[in-house]
């Protein structure tokens, strides 16, 4: 699914000394993203931008604008880094299903993310 959304929009205010205002009201863009290295800070941000981090719905952060569809750990496999996803010591369990698909995917509630083992950042497709 290839989603791009551009909305923009844009009030002008005047003000008592004559200056205009621009205010940027909303900006929503979908972004393809992937992760390299699943540490601590990775999963974490993987987990915040795939929804486990509930937000109230007028909270500005609660509209994803990331699509995580990769991901580059080099050590553990797409096996180890399913079962760190899945048990955190520190932020509990995640209530999504996860497994590694193959060697070279991870399935996150039905997502495929692509998976890569590169030291290398440069060598990540």
């Amino acid at each position: 699914m290839n989603r791009v959304t551009s909305t923009c929009h844009i009030d002008f205010t005047e003000q008592c000394n004559n200056s205009t205002i621009i205010e940027l009201l909303h900006w929503e863009m979908v972004m393809k993203v992937g992760i390299n290295g699943m540490g601590r800070i990775g999963r974490l941000a993987l987990r915040s931008a795939m929804g486990a981090a509930e937000r109230q719905g007028d909270d500005p952060r609660a509209g994803n604008r990331l699509d995580i569809v990769a991901v580059n750990e080099v050590k553990g496999g797409a096996t180890g880094t399913a079962h760190l996803l899945a048990f955190d010591s520190v932020q509990g369990r995640w209530r999504a299903d996860i497994a590694a698909d193959s060697e070279d995917a991870i399935q996150i509630d039905g997502k495929r993310l692509a998976f890569s083992a590169h030291a290398n950042p440069a060598d990540i497709p």
